[in-house]
């Protein structure tokens, strides 16, 4: 409600007396001049020239007298509060699992804040190294506390406050210091404290160093880097975690306040698969940051025991000397069945449970007709598509002969299209080029070793003639030399993949000899034994974890901070791969490039490491190449952040939070006490009572009025000739 009171007129003339003298005298004198005129004038114009002469000689009077006319208005209106908003980088910092940040939001959003917008106007600010009210326009690298509460406090906007509350952790690094502007503060000002105050003990985990591919019942070692600051002496529990259970632990003592540590833990996996593992380090009530005391990372589990069947209608050779290479291996569990009539004592069934079937991590099928096996294909094609079992193929003469089998032939991954006889012809294989580090054909390091390798091994001497290819299928050698009717190579070797199982066939014999002639010549059967137990290492471990890939630790990096990528190179049995070579290639916005090698660190790891990185966004290419083949090639973005004083400091600092609020009048307080600051603020309403001072004596009004009146006077006296 407005209301106008106390209306009054002053004056400022020291000559009053003087000036009423004067006027009296002018007044007289322009009503007198007039009363008798020469020739004589008619009464109105007398009444006109009159009045213009007495009001020329009032508004100079007026100007005289210097006369100020005053007045109150009074009303009611809300308070006026300014909200001050740190939103510096240090106000991100995370403490007892919340960053100051959060802690704020959850200020605004109590029933304590709602109480103070609905009973004041409020109008915020936010802060860095700048004010501004429009966040985006924040420099958030600094922190002027000072300045930002100076800025609202010294009135040097346009509207006062009767209040500011001070969101801030207290930090400040630039600008003028607190204690400069104790005499200039005139707001009253509380500040609220959104750090936890003080320089709190934190442990992080750096970085762990651990082998991506691990055996089940073997024991393995994980290697953890931490770092500490601000800590007293203490010893601290590490455990690592499968899911909910824990699967090993150690513990580390602390001696001193800041630092780095590594601990080792020994771990021995029970059972295999892919793993999500959690390495997880005690936190305690006081610690600054909790989220930073675990990390996980993924790791593939192998069997060390793999259930293997073999099964065979026609034992050879061949049989004989796969079964003795698998069972030199402490890798492999073997049982034979023999299905033919002179099987004797090894003689066997097909297992005709599903649930025994299944037990077996590889069915190794030698020879044996699709009629044996036919009688089971519900068992097999289970095995497959809901067990993601795999079965490996050795086709033979018993094949050969049978009549065509339409389940069996959509088992491989090619087939032959007649019953026939196996063709006898002294071949070599020709492995496929895009498959040249496939686990069955990789028998050596690199490209050209592979490729001469394969064509220095003893020659095969008998083939199945599989003219039919599924669409699916992936042949990974040919028969050197033999074409079909269409002008087609003859596969030999090829896979395809049956729901998550997967199908390996080989339709060439013999391979035996690729170990037994080498022996015989006094040189090692690592062709043989590579061939052998890469394809059962392939058959038999998921496709769940990809075997090679690149990647940087994190997307965001300080400046001065080292960027570093992580490379595994692992063959699709999860052997590593030998003598690749890798880089890492970094482009910035402004073409700024940044190279670095990624160096091998154990059997299949891999790190680059790149250092002084300017502050920009980058586009990364990460690249293995093995024998001038691009084995792996992936491209993404990290960020290098710019240098801040918030990172050199982002702890709290309460005592210029308080220093602000003791000069300032007001209150200090923590996050948790916010509801009680709002409690001891009077938002009841504001009676204003406002003065107004006019001034009409130096007024432009009144030099037009006797400027006016005198010439209004003169014009009429013209027109009338009485001058």
């Amino acid at each position: 409600m407005i209301g106008i009171n106390n209306i009054s007129v002053e004056f400022l003339s020291d000559t009053i007396w003087l000036n009423i003298v004067a006027g009296l005298i002018l007044l007289t004198l322009a009503f007198f001049l007039y009363l008798r005129t020469n020739p004589p004038i008619p009464k109105y114009l007398k009444a006109i020239f009159i009045s213009l002469r007495v009001i020329a000689i009032l508004a100079l009077l007026c100007a005289l007298f210097e006369p100020i006319l005053s007045y109150e208005q009074s009303f009611s209106r809300k308070p006026r509060i300014a909200l001050l908003l740190d939103e510096s980088k240090s106000i991100d910092k995370v403490e007892n699992e919340l960053s100051r940040r959060a802690r704020r939001d959850s200020l605004f959003s109590s029933s304590a804040f709602e109480f103070i917008t609905d009973r004041a106007d409020v109008v915020t600010y936010y802060f860095g190294e700048n004010i501004s009210e429009d966040v985006s326009k924040v420099k958030t690298d600094a922190t002027s506390l000072a300045d930002a509460v100076m800025y609202v406090g010294s009135h040097q906007i346009e509207s006062e406050f009767d209040y500011q509350i001070l969101f801030s952790d207290g930090n400040s690094n630039t600008g003028r210091q607190v204690d400069a502007i104790t005499s200039l503060l005139k707001t009253k000002t509380h500040s609220v404290d959104l750090s936890l105050g003080g320089k709190r003990y934190d442990l992080s985990v750096v970085e762990i160093d651990y082998n991506p591919v691990m055996f089940s019942e073997r024991t393995t070692e994980i290697k953890l880097k931490v770092k500490w600051e601000n800590s007293e002496s203490q010893t601290i529990p590490i455990q690592l975690m499968d899911s909910n259970r824990v699967v090993a632990q150690s513990t580390f003592s602390i001696n001193q306040s800041e630092g780095f540590g590594e601990i080792v833990l020994t771990y021995r996996p029970s059972e295999s698969g892919q793993k999500i593992l959690t390495l997880k380090v005690a936190t305690t009530e006081t610690e600054e940051n909790k989220s930073n005391n675990t990390k996980s990372f993924s790791v593939k589990v192998l069997k060390s025991k793999l259930e293997i069947l073999l099964l065979s209608e026609n034992p050879d050779y061949e049989l004989s000397f796969l079964k003795k290479r698998l069972e030199k291996s402490d890798k492999y569990n073997i049982e034979l069945r023999l299905l033919g009539r002179k099987s004797g004592n090894l003689s066997g069934l097909i297992p005709s449970r599903q649930s025994e079937l299944n037990k077996y991590d590889l069915i190794i099928i030698h020879d044996v007709s699709p009629a044996l096996l036919s009688s089971r294909q519900e068992l097999f094609d289970s095995y497959l598509q809901d067990k993601g079992g795999s079965i490996w193929f050795l086709l033979g003469e018993n094949y050969a002969a049978s009549e065509i089998s339409p389940w069996f032939n959509s088992l491989l991954p090619f087939s032959q299209t007649q019953k026939s006889h196996v063709l006898y012809r002294s071949f070599h294989a020709e492995p496929s080029e895009g498959n040249l580090y496939h686990p069955s054909i990789r028998i050596a390091e690199n490209q050209t070793a592979i490729r001469q390798g394969w064509a220095e091994l003893p020659p095969f001497e008998q083939i199945v003639r599989c003219e039919s290819v599924l669409p699916q299928a992936t042949i990974l050698a040919f028969a050197s030399g033999l074409i079909n009717q269409n002008g087609n190579q003859i596969p030999i070797i090829g896979f395809v993949r049956n729901g998550p199982g997967k199908v390996l066939a080989v339709a060439a014999q013999p391979f035996w000899n690729f170990g037994f002639l080498s022996i015989g010549f006094g040189e090692s059967d690592e062709a043989y034994t590579s061939f052998i137990e890469g394809s059962v290492d392939w058959l038999t471990v998921s496709d769940d974890l990809e075997p090679i890939r690149i990647f940087p630790q994190k997307s965001i990096f300080t400046r001065g901070e080292v960027v570093q990528f992580d490379g595994f190179a692992f063959d699709l049995g999860y052997r590593p791969i030998k003598n690749v070579t890798g880089t890492v290639v970094l482009k910035g916005s402004e073409n700024n490039l940044y190279q670095a090698d990624l160096l091998m660190v154990d059997d299949g790891k891999y790190k680059a490491i790149l250092q002084n990185i300017k502050p920009d966004r980058y586009t990364y290419q990460a690249v293995f190449v093995k024998d001038g083949r691009t084995l792996k090639d992936v491209t993404g973005q990290i960020e290098v952040g710019e240098f801040s004083l918030e990172e050199f400091n982002r702890d709290g600092d309460s005592q210029n939070l308080k220093m602000i609020a003791s000069i300032a009048g007001g209150t200090y307080t923590t996050a948790t006490d916010f509801e009680k600051l709002v409690q001891t603020i009077e938002l009841q309403p504001i009676e204003v009572i406002k003065k107004t001072e006019v001034n009409l004596w130096d007024k432009l009004l009144l030099l037009i009025l006797f400027i006016s009146a005198l010439s209004l006077e003169w014009l009429i006296r013209k027109l009338n000739q009485l001058i």
